[in-house]
């Protein structure tokens, strides 16, 4: 169904709020998931379970994702499990008032519950959104969109950090996850004004992509197939440490929940400040351009870690994280957008996720174990979760420096190398931008003074 330009419009615009909506929803869930186990007593471990088993039953449900949502219709799967994945959010918010034995396994519980609903919901809503926004605008439009929702999460979870540091105990985390499902009931209204464009399978036709065919015909997918194996294992490599960035910071550093609220809305924030730009260079020189950049920057951010002494030094780590990630972030999605044709775009995506899903699984898992195995061993001069955030270093680099070259871009007509593009993103743009300011700042001055000076003369 091909929508008028009215009716697009206004569909882009319903989508962005509920992105805001939905954003300062997981602001607040995604930001606090980690630390409210912590406060129900999780160790490393277990953290590492958290981070991991959602990941399996994922990657589990995705084999059955993509033939249900070409038959179901993208819209219908994303709007019915997204109502009960807010559901679940309000559960959760109940937990800290009835804390018994078996809190954190039923905390864990429904986490894998929400992360498997959500995973079905994304994956029926990348391929509704990709039908749904023209190909021409999409670097601009999830740019600015990303923008909104940033601004959301930035401050949800800003707020909610000093909720937690103003109401001490778990009942803090009751009333932040309930403010959460509120939020995600906005997001919900919004969501089912959005229209339904998106293919529909009527038949059991072939189109469908069985998963063991699809990995037997691995080889098929040539896009496809070089990006699938390389996110996959930048996934693994980022996630043996990923969640333990948090640990260390509560645990280890003990800077307290207000500033570890503050150092994540500064990753947000700088996120929003960046979505734009990126979108806009992504338009200008293609999503692979950008993506490898972002995905070089990547490399450091543990290493930067490894530095860290007080709350400043992780705001200044922060900016750079989000730097890094809102470009990449933005243009590994329009990419995979890129390469999958519109008819067996769920299909495409579900066994993508598949694949990720796995190392997501994996990654988080041996990084809970190692973190186990060296809390008391020494290595250089690193200790702990430091010799974790040295391993994902080393194997962001390696995973990076095989992967990128193997990855061709699909929508660009003019392709310049990672290195020009590096220095145009963050010295020749950036400058160019300053120095247009300045300039229009000296124009206004200059009217300015001419204005005071022309008054002047016919007071005379």
């Amino acid at each position: 169904m091909k929508l008028s330009k009215k009716k697009l419009n206004q569909a882009l615009s319903n989508s962005i709020k509920d992105g805001a909506a939905y954003s300062a929803m997981d602001g607040i869930t995604s930001t606090y998931t980690t630390p409210f186990a912590l406060a129900l007593g999780a160790n490393d471990a277990q953290v590492g379970i958290l981070s991991s088993i959602p990941n399996l039953f994922i990657t589990l449900s995705q084999i059955f994702a993509g033939k249900y949502i070409e038959k179901r219709g993208g819209k219908k799967v994303a709007v019915s499990l997204s109502l009960a994945q807010r559901l679940s959010w309000l559960l959760i918010a109940f937990i800290p008032l009835f804390i018994f034995q078996g809190s954190l396994f039923l905390f864990i519980f429904l986490i894998v519950l929400i992360q498997v609903i959500l995973s079905f919901a994304s994956t029926a809503w990348s391929a509704w959104m990709g039908n749904l926004v023209p190909e021409n605008i999409r670097g601009s439009y999830f740019g600015k969109r990303n923008t909104i929702t940033g601004i959301f999460s930035f401050a949800t979870a800003l707020i909610a950090g000093w909720l937690l540091g103003l109401i001490n105990g778990l009942i803090g985390f009751s009333l932040v996850f309930f403010l959460a499902f509120i939020f995600g009931l906005i997001s919900y209204f919004y969501l089912t004004k959005i229209p339904d464009t998106g293919y529909r399978q009527e038949n059991k036709s072939n189109n469908n992509l069985n998963v063991f065919k699809f990995i037997k015909d691995f080889k098929k997918y040539s896009n496809f197939r070089p990006f699938t194996v390389h996110m996959s294992l930048l996934s693994f490599a980022v996630n043996i440490a990923s969640p333990f960035f948090i640990v260390y910071m509560l645990n280890v550093m003990k800077i307290g929940y207000e500033w570890y609220g503050i150092v994540v809305a500064t990753e947000i924030f700088a996120r929003i400040l960046m979505q734009r730009y990126w979108g806009r260079l992504s338009d200008k020189f293609g999503d692979r351009t950008i993506m490898c950049l972002c995905n070089i920057l990547i490399v450091f951010y543990p290493l930067l870690f490894l530095f860290a002494v007080n709350v400043f030094q992780l705001i200044l780590i922060s900016i750079f994280s989000g730097i890094a990630w809102s470009g990449f972030d933005l243009t590994s999605f329009n990419y995979l957008l890129d390469i999958t044709p519109p008819e067996k775009r769920p299909s495409y995506i579900a066994n993508y996720k598949i694949y990720v899903g796995f190392a997501l699984f994996l990654g988080p898992l041996a990084g809970g174990f190692l973190s186990q195995y060296f809390a008391s061993t020494t290595f250089l001069w690193l200790s702990g979760l430091q010799v974790i955030f040295l391993l994902s270093f080393i194997l962001r680099g390696a995973v990076t420096a095989y992967g990128i070259p193997r990855i061709k871009e699909v929508r660009a007509k003019k392709i310049l190398p990672v290195s020009d593009v590096f220095l145009k993103a963050f010295a020749i743009y950036p400058v160019r931008g300053i120095t247009h300011e300045l300039v229009y700042v000296q124009n206004r001055f200059e009217q300015w003074e001419d204005g005071i000076r022309k008054k002047f003369k016919s007071l005379k």
